[in-house]
This record gives C-alpha cells, structure tokens and sequence, in this order.
C-alpha cells in the first residue's frame, strides 16, 4: 500500500495525517478483545504487547503499516513498540539521539471512542477523531496528546532504518522483516 498523495501531502506539511479504514472494522474488533486479554496478561503495562500477543505483533509487521513507515519517513523503517496508547505520547527523541522527524507513530483505534472529543489533538488545536480501524501517523516532532480514555488505540511507533534498531531485543524479528521488504 503506498499512503494516497493527500496523506503525504498532510503528513509533509501538518506533521500528522489521519487514515481511514486502515484495518478492517472485524479486525479493530478482533484487536479490541485481544487488548483487553494482553493488558490483563501484563498487569496494565502499555508496551511492548507484541511480546505477549502474536495477533499484536503481526499487525505490527503487517505490510500495510510497515510500507506506510517507510514511504513517510522517506527511507526503510524498523518498528521500535507496540504498545496501548497512552497520554505520556512518544518516546523522548532527544533521549535516543535520534532527530524527531526519523521517529513516526502509527495510532490504530480498535474501539468506538467513549466521548465525541477528538482521540489525538495537535499543535494549533487540530484533531481527530479515530473510529474502529481508522488510523493516525504522526512524527515524534509533532506535538500531540492522546485524550484519555476517549479511544483505545493501539500505537506501533517506527524509526528510520539508518539509525539501527533503538530496542536491541526487537532486532531479530525486525531483520527478517525489514529483508522481507
């Protein structure tokens, strides 16, 4: 899947893009129960659920996700987490040495949002609204808050290929992906 010349364009200029129907509503579905089944296997800890969760980790390394990475951030992509969004946003670039703009998220909502507030809000006061199998990309430099509780979302965060694999235990599976490519 290459993103349609409007998300690049938003993406390029805004710093964000919202995606429609990314994932299929059934699949958004199928996460929704797995998130809830993976939050209780790890005591309510948000990250790295690829590791306890097969159907998380595929998604992750699923083509529709990995191309949009790469076609974005101008250069192949390793995926860095998977985890349950949080209001703490993305990891800090700066505590990486990894300039902001090599560093992309990819919000997946796989749940109807409990409020009609907007899901993430960026700088200047823009949002979205993320239902079922809608996504958002956005940069680690583009400033963001996800409203608490008003979706579930899960967010695959990605890094530019040429700044090497930020999390060393994610280095094998990300190897045999970024080949498959």
């Amino acid at each position: 899947m290459s993103p349609s010349y409007l998300t690049a364009q938003s993406y390029a200029s805004d710093g964000f893009a919202a995606i429609p129907e990314l994932i299929s509503s059934e699949e958004a579905l199928a996460l929704q129960f797995e998130c809830e089944r993976v939050f209780d296997v790890t005591a309510g800890h948000p990250d790295r659920l690829g590791s306890v969760s097969p159907m998380i980790q595929n998604l992750g390394r699923d083509r529709r996700l990995s191309e949009l990475a790469d076609e974005l951030l101008g250069e192949p992509a390793l995926l860095m987490t998977e985890s349950l969004a949080t209001t703490a946003g993305l990891p800090e670039p700066q505590q990486m040495a990894v300039p902001p703009e090599a560093i992309l998220a990819i919000a997946v909502a796989v749940q109807r949002p409990n409020t009609e507030q907007d899901t993430i809000r960026f700088h200047n006061d823009r949002g979205v609204r993320l239902e079922p199998g809608d996504a958002a990309v956005f940069s680690a430099a583009t400033p963001h808050q996800i409203d608490d509780g008003a979706s579930k979302l899960l967010l695959f965060t990605f890094n530019a290929a040429r700044f090497g694999y930020l999390y060393p235990d994610l280095d094998t599976l990300d190897a045999a992906a970024c080949a498959a490519r």
